[in-house]
């Protein structure tokens, strides 16, 4: 593999320290591949590579930046810091765009910045907002650091794809009930929202009654098999998205100074960093701490240090 460039992703059980050295303060993400499994496409946080030097990578939080396919720690999205892995923490990724074509027709086109990892079968494969699929991609597409790639169009939508009146999508081999794509229900305990269908044609050698048709997230796209009853050529549908909304009372001050609790200067804070609710560590260098947990119930928690009249109510 290349030397690592550009941006990295972690791997699931990625331990993080304040220095480059094994006793300075530190934290796991998680603590288990069986834990990170459960957390989908948070597993594998983003992070821009600052430094590197075949021992230690230095690595820089990323938040909301919409280059990406996944994005940074959440739990750290109010902080812009510089922290250390092991190179072995490095996860390996997709480095550019590629393209898997399975027996049943059905493919997978992937851009770069994805997870590859070992599935069960000890088969490479890539995770897409959570979900492996089987993905025999050539070694040279695989590596450690990225530069983002263009994303996928989601406009231009020609139809809608509609699995509650499908018997299944089939895709890569596997019938799904329902393709899993990252989207919310309607509402509450409401069917989910039709799927857009970028393009649609016969299943070749099939009775007449399946077609294969493309959907798309911004990262990937799916040629996938599905019953012809289930295309609604009635325009594109919708899909929702989640934010992150609330801010506590408790604050750091845009652009206040982070420290760790054995003095290193670690960055700043990227708005008004919310510290309701972190426990509170004893007071270091001058500085009061707080336990900022790596990921939301999770036990492993970095001690961020602010100068006091940073802090704010």
């Amino acid at each position: 593999m290349q030397k690592p460039h550009g941006y990295v992703r972690l791997a699931p059980t990625a331990t993080l320290f304040v220095a480059r050295d094994d006793k300075a303060p530190h934290a796991q993400y998680f603590p288990s591949e069986a834990a990170a499994t459960k957390a989908g496409g948070e597993a594998y946080p983003v992070f821009r590579l600052a430094a590197y030097d075949g021992e230690w990578a230095e690595v820089e939080t990323v938040w909301g930046d919409d280059r990406q396919c996944g994005d940074g720690m959440m739990m750290l999205a109010d902080f812009e810091l510089r922290l250390f892995v092991h190179v072995d923490a490095l996860q390996p990724v997709t480095i550019r765009e590629a393209k898997v074509i399975y027996p049943d027709e059905t493919s997978l086109t992937v851009t770069s910045g994805l997870p590859v990892v070992e599935n069960a079968q000890g088969h490479r494969a890539i995770v897409i907002d959570g979900a492996t699929y089987p993905a025999p991609i050539e070694d040279d597409a695989v590596g450690i650091g990225y530069d983002p790639a263009p994303h996928f169009s989601l406009e231009n939508a020609v139809a809608t794809l509609d699995e509650s009146k499908a018997p299944g999508v089939r895709f890569a081999g596997v019938k799904y009930p329902v393709m899993p794509l990252p989207r919310l229900p309607a509402m509450p305990g409401m069917p989910l929202e039709p799927l857009d269908v970028f393009a649609r044609r016969p299943l070749v050698g099939g009775d007449g009654g399946s077609e294969i048709v493309t959907l798309r997230t911004s990262c990937a796209q799916y040629e996938v098999v599905v019953s012809s009853g289930a295309v609604l050529v009635d325009g594109p549908g919708a899909m929702g998205g989640l934010g992150i909304m609330g801010t506590g009372s408790l604050h750091a001050k845009k652009g206040s100074p982070v420290f760790a609790s054995s003095g290193e200067h670690l960055g700043i804070t990227r708005g008004n960093a919310s510290l309701d609710g972190a426990p509170e560590g004893f007071p270091t260098f001058g500085h009061r701490c707080f336990q900022i947990a790596l990921r939301a119930g999770g036990t492993e928690s970095l001690e961020l240090c602010f100068t006091p009249s940073d802090l704010d109510k």
